[in-house]
């Protein structure tokens, strides 16, 4: 694994995910060709050509009459990440032939059909609205494409589709020994229908309005919200506790008025998302007529820092040279939060400096200034850089900036502990590289 992440830095690719993805690639296929490997990693091929020889060298790949993997290299796919034991052959047929894909997941359907026609009636006060089965298997057709899955730890946010339990047994069908998937839902009712028919699943009741405390980590999160864009907004909030740098969201939502779209985009580009792809009237419902009976699918990414060049043309980019980052912005933004303790220059400053003492920032002086007739600005400089705030009680916002020379810093941690000590009920957070 250390070999394969100075090989990642070394040829400069963004993650060990497409690392990952390449060599999955290089041993579901006897023989791949380097343009294909390049369009499946989403690399451009020099890169691709690169992390051949880079494999070579560290002993994962072989070079013959073609490339193959070496007993190394086959020991990591089924090892870490989650090979071992999968039917690769029907995997590889199922990967590449959509008719038998559907087919094979509806055979899968028809064993579980019980628990689908005795599933929970929808509850309108939740926004539920059962999709339909044909639905439910176009989605597990979807995901199970991820030549990733099997390593992968997947969330449901919310799940009166009862997706998971075809999903858990789809894997489990392929040759996953065993999944690993967790349901999180407001309606104990799903839960406990979802343990019935698989008890490999962990249910957990949650209520998406509320902050989470849990340390797992998911790299996928697929996610049916309400109808709104501030249904979006929790959920996605939610997501953030959960999700890995590199983790997945699919998020399905009914394709309203534009005014509802621009603000759906904004509030996902807000807080550090964006989408991949987008496809329209995927999803098919019962009983949804509050939205036609039909939303799009939203598969959505983490937007990593990063830092864009000025010139208009590549070739004036290039003659600069690399960029060298100076530090690292995380801008934070405060909603629905208790006014009375904004509006307080006592506790403003306390709760500032308990952040910086928690996560070990070095404090060398500050200023903060009481509005009339509310409202705190302050800032306290850093050995690092700076930490500052503005809040408008009235509106019960407040918004931070943390500037900091070292990539190490915890913003989402942060995030967290800033909703805890301002009783914020939403909670954003955006990352950015400074440069020149």
């Amino acid at each position: 694994m250390k070999d394969l992440k100075i090989i990642q830095k070394h040829i400069g690719l963004d993650t060990m995910y497409q690392i990952e993805i390449g060599m999955v690639t290089l041993y579901l296929n006897k023989t791949i060709a380097t343009k294909e490997l390049a369009r499946i990693m989403k690399v451009p091929t020099p890169l691709a050509t690169a992390l051949k020889k880079e494999l070579v060298k560290a002993g994962y790949l072989k070079r013959e009459s073609f490339y193959m993997l070496t007993p190394m290299g086959i020991d990591y796919v089924e090892s870490d990440l989650g090979y071992r034991g999968i039917n690769k052959e029907f995997y590889m047929q199922l990967i590449k032939d959509e008719t038998a894909r559907l087919k094979y997941i509806q055979s899968q359907l028809d064993a579980l059909n019980l628990y689908y026609e005795t599933r929970p009636d929808a509850d309108v006060t939740l926004d539920q609205a059962h999709a339909t089965l044909q639905t439910v298997i176009a989605r597990v057709s979807r995901y199970i494409l991820d030549p990733l899955i099997f390593k992968k730890q997947i969330v449901f946010l919310g799940d009166d589709d009862l997706v998971s339990i075809l999903l858990a047994q789809v894997l489990k069908s392929l040759g996953l020994k065993q999944t690993q998937i967790t349901v999180y839902d407001i309606d104990q009712r799903v839960l406990n229908h979802i343990q019935k028919a698989d008890r490999s699943i962990r249910c957990i009741q949650a209520d998406f309005r509320q902050s989470l405390n849990t340390n797992k980590i998911a790299d996928l999160i697929f996610m049916d919200p309400p109808y709104t864009v501030a249904g979006v907004a929790s959920f996605l909030e939610f997501a953030q506790n959960l999700i890995s740098e590199t983790g997945t969201v699919y998020l399905s939502f009914s394709d309203k008025q534009r005014a509802h779209q621009h603000e759906l985009q904004k509030h996902i580009t807000a807080t550090g998302w964006y989408y991949s792809e987008i496809i329209e009237n995927f999803n098919k419902y019962q009983g949804g007529g509050i939205i036609g009976n039909q939303s799009n699918l939203y598969i959505l990414e983490r937007a990593t820092a990063s830092s864009f060049e000025t010139s208009m043309y590549t070739y004036d980019s290039k003659r600069k040279g690399q960029t060298q980052v100076l530090g690292y912005h995380s801008l934070y933004e405060l909603r629905d939060s208790n006014a009375s303790l904004l509006k307080n220059i006592a506790y403003v400053k306390e709760a500032m400096y308990r952040i910086v003492d928690t996560f070990k920032l070095t404090a060398v002086t500050d200023e903060f200034h009481q509005f009339d007739p509310y409202g705190v600005s302050g800032a306290i400089i850093l050995s690092e850089s700076h930490f500052t705030i503005h809040t408008w009680p009235e509106h019960g916002y407040a918004g931070l900036d943390l500037f900091v020379c070292h990539e190490d810093i915890h913003e989402y941690e942060i995030l967290q502990q800033l909703k805890v000590l301002f009783e914020s009920r939403q909670a954003t957070v955006r990352k950015l590289e400074r440069s020149y």
